[in-house]
């Protein structure tokens, strides 16, 4: 195998155009294009993504010598191997040849779907795979580059020809991770925006034309993007389908790829359910191994303890996965409002209770105390001015629906309780 590979080193700058851009119509077709059933192809389709693995990659092998005319040769078999795993083992030295493949890559695709067939588009799906994911392991520049051409591509697909709209979703979502991993997370507005109007036409028009793992990949990285601008409601909604969608998949595939997705979505969906007062069942922070950090933090949210709210925040454990997820600056700071919605709403009801009243007023003074017991780091700095500019702020965010009497310093709530602390939407 040691001389396979040291021969094919030798041969690589020439032969890798003819193996991945010309051969691959033959060689690397997708081999789920060629027979099977729906559940067969979508399964193929999950391989070919994950063609990084060195189980996927002998899966590829596999697959690739399946759909020659040479899968009975021994010498064949072995070359194949022997390509796949220098591939998958050294990127460094790969991509100089593999980078070429780029630049025929927008063509081949217009000349491929040209033609009217469907045959290539596996081949094709597998190409924006497995260059962008050679193009991270091998450098920075070289995944500005694929991201680059992986733009030209999305270009190509963006037009009214049913053979290139095939791939729309699945390039988006390459670039979007693409982008993603060179840190350009501004970028992912400009890497998605091809796909977002199909979101006008409603989720039929995406489900119903794109595979669910597409499906549910893009709205992933349409969250992520909406989160980078704590757009929360709308990371929400996304966040509620990828997690459905993940669902719905993980019945047909359950391995541990898909269970890790499924955690990674279901991470993201409870943050934004957190800060949208939106309280998860036990069972789902069960499923998802994420009882820790979330259990706490609903639970101190929803009381409006502010203070083991603070303390659960500033945990070292707790402060690195937040910030690994990159959402800790916005969790800490939407967070404190809910708490403090929540602590005006329970001040509220335990003062009426007191007063015998079915009138929603308080005092701002009633509320400063209860602010001071939340924030026994500074009680005694607290005053009426900073419980005014506390509502004051809940008021405009639209997490309170109240007015104040400046005069008498005293907060009006609507009658309604749904008017007075609206759900958010």
């Amino acid at each position: 195998m040691q001389i396979i590979k040291s021969g094919l080193e030798a041969h690589l700058h020439n032969f890798h155009l003819d193996l991945i851009a010309g051969a691959s119509i033959t060689l690397w077709l997708p081999f789920h294009a060629l027979g099977g059933d729906a559940a067969h192809e979508e399964h193929n389709a999950h391989n070919a993504h994950n063609a990084h693995n060195a189980h996927d990659t002998r899966s590829l092998t596999e697959s690739v010598l399946h759909n020659t005319p040479h899968s009975g040769n021994r010498d064949w078999e072995a070359f194949v191997d022997a390509y796949m795993a220098l591939l998958h083992s050294h990127p460094a030295q790969t991509w100089p040849a593999t980078a070429r493949c780029y630049t025929t890559l927008t063509t081949l695709f217009i000349q491929c779907t040209s033609a009217g067939s469907t045959q290539t588009t596996p081949a094709l799906r597998l190409l924006t795979t497995f260059l962008p994911r050679l193009a991270v392991r091998t450098s920075h520049a070289a995944a500005s580059q694929a991201a680059s051409q992986l733009s030209r591509a999305l270009a190509v697909t963006n037009v009214n020809i049913a053979q290139r709209r095939t791939l729309l979703v699945h390039i988006t979502n390459m670039l979007a991770w693409t982008y993603f991993k060179l840190h350009r997370l501004h970028s992912l507005p400009t890497a998605l925006k091809a796909v977002i109007p199909l979101e006008a036409d409603g989720a039929h028009a995406l489900n119903s034309n794109y595979s669910r793992a597409d499906v549910t990949t893009y709205r992933y990285w349409r969250a992520r993007s909406l989160l980078a601008e704590w757009k929360v409601g709308a990371a929400f909604t996304h966040l509620e389908a990828a997690y459905r969608g993940c669902l719905s998949s993980a019945q047909t595939h359950s391995h541990a790829r898909s269970v890790s997705n499924r955690r990674r979505i279901a991470a993201y969906w409870l943050v934004t359910a957190l800060i949208q007062r939106r309280c998860p069942t036990y069972t789902l922070l069960q499923r998802n191994e994420l009882e820790w950090p979330f259990a706490q933090l609903f639970a101190h949210t929803r009381k409006g303890d502010v203070r083991r709210l603070y303390a659960a925040l500033n945990r070292p454990d707790v402060r690195s996965f937040l910030i690994k997820m990159g959402v800790y600056t916005m969790v800490r700071e939407k967070v404190e409002c809910v708490a403090h919605t929540a602590l005006l709403r329970r001040t509220l009801r335990l003062y009426m209770q007191l007063k015998g009243t079915a009138t929603p007023i308080i005092p701002l003074a009633v509320f400063l105390r209860t602010l001071q017991i939340a924030h026994p780091d500074e009680p005694y700095t607290l005053d009426v001015d900073d419980a005014e500019a506390v509502v004051v702020s809940l008021i405009d965010q639209g997490l309170v629906g109240a007015s104040i009497q400046h005069s008498s310093r005293t907060l009006v709530l609507a009658k309604s309780d749904n008017s007075a602390f609206p759900r958010a939407v």
